[in-house]
């Protein structure tokens, strides 16, 4: 039975966080420190979190029970107030050394969820190729083996697809409760590559990869996950122009491009019963673009004001005093959530000890502005 007390709730959605987080802990490990709002349970602030070790696709069935507590409690006002002040106590304790519950908890969830669909996508695409075969043979595999691995495969799809879903509806909505912390740069990459990623393949030319005979055999109706992503775009802020949100989505030179947007606008015509998702969509759409146009002409950027590691332009630059070498502190910010040292000399280094390089970034700055300028007087971007 769901609790709906408010006093069980406040003190139940602490302990469901938490749970979610020790999940993934092995025995022995450092306790993860739970730091939460003023108003949050005493026990819930100061109580480690330790757990047995539970296999990889075992959390997943502890998991699912959590996201219909979260599907459930959405849009109760001590639900939203409580993830609202995690947010704010998450975003004050960015740089603690240990990371803070909210940021696990939500690292987490982009984790599981590029798993997930990654694999009903890969399932997906397996078995389009397996139905075929079977089509070619009577329409049921001569081997006894065959068909039984047939079989397991439409069962591990079906499971994927459904858990998956579920997953991102719950993404979905922490997004809307938590967009600081979700724009913070340290998640913000993570969470719109993998959007764009998942979109590619649902309405861009990747989809085809996935056009199983009858897709209601796996439960799958990819307009249901279009409209959810579609929903986590609107919840990032991504229709304003100027937003970092923004400029990560189409830095992502893996998957993301103008052309994507407007297939997924026009599914979410074809599909979508919510027409402010529409219009609003269409916002997101529109604003991107102009980042796009923005983006390009800064391709012959300076070797010194580019990331090391990633190859892009740096927005924030800061100094690594183990080991001397420059980064943007985005990149920096994501290593260090889940390997707590430098990354060219395997020291031990935490935010706190980075050196911003404050006379780089106005360089940066200044290079970027000039080539603006000069496209602003008719120079433009460059044309392939």
């Amino acid at each position: 039975m769901l609790i709906t007390s408010t006093a069980c709730l406040k003190e139940a959605i602490a302990s469901l966080i938490t749970a979610f987080v020790a999940i993934e802990l092995n025995p022995g490990s450092e306790a993860a420190s739970v730091t939460l709002g003023s108003n949050a349970p005493a026990t819930a602030q100061q109580e480690a979190v330790q757990t047995a070790t539970v296999s990889f696709e075992e959390k997943f069935h502890y998991r699912r029970p959590m996201y219909a507590c979260l599907r459930f409690w959405y849009g109760k006002p001590e639900y939203d107030n409580q993830f609202r002040q995690l947010e704010v106590s998450a975003i004050e304790h960015i740089d603690d050394p240990r990371p803070p519950l909210l940021l696990q908890f939500l690292s987490l969830l982009i984790n599981d969820s590029t798993f997930l669909l990654d694999e009903a996508i890969s399932f997906l695409a397996q078995l389009k190729v397996k139905e075929r075969a079977r089509e070619s043979q009577g329409g049921r595999y001569t081997s006894r083996d065959e068909e039984s691995m047939f079989q397991h495969m439409s069962r591990l799809a079906r499971y994927h697809i459904s858990l998956g879903l579920d997953n991102l509806s719950a993404l979905r909505r922490v997004v809307s409760l938590c967009p600081r912390l979700v724009t913070h740069q340290i998640l913000v990459d993570r969470i719109t590559c993998m959007l764009n990623y998942f979109l590619a393949h649902l309405v861009g030319p990747k989809s085809r990869e996935l056009t199983v005979r009858d897709k209601s055999t796996y439960g799958f109706k990819p307009e249901l996950f279009v409209e959810e992503i579609c929903r986590v775009y609107v919840s990032l802020g991504l229709d304003n122009s100027e937003s970092a949100q923004g400029k990560a989505v189409v830095s992502d030179g893996r998957s993301y491009s103008s052309e994507l947007l407007d297939q997924a606008l026009g599914v979410l015509r074809r599909v979508s019963v919510d027409p402010n998702l529409v219009e609003l969509f269409s916002k997101v759409a529109e604003a991107l673009k102009v980042l796009t146009e923005d983006a390009m002409g800064f391709e012959d950027a300076p070797e010194e004001f580019c990331d090391p590691i990633m190859g892009e332009i740096m927005e924030d630059p800061v100094r690594l005093p183990t080991s001397n070498n420059i980064l943007d502190r985005k990149t920096i910010y994501r290593h260090l959530l889940s390997d707590p040292k430098d990354p060219f000399n395997r020291q031990p280094l935490e935010m706190s000890m980075v050196i911003a390089e404050t006379e780089l970034k106005e360089r940066i700055q200044a290079w970027m502005a000039a080539k603006r300028a000069e496209r602003s007087q008719g120079g433009g971007p460059p044309t392939s």
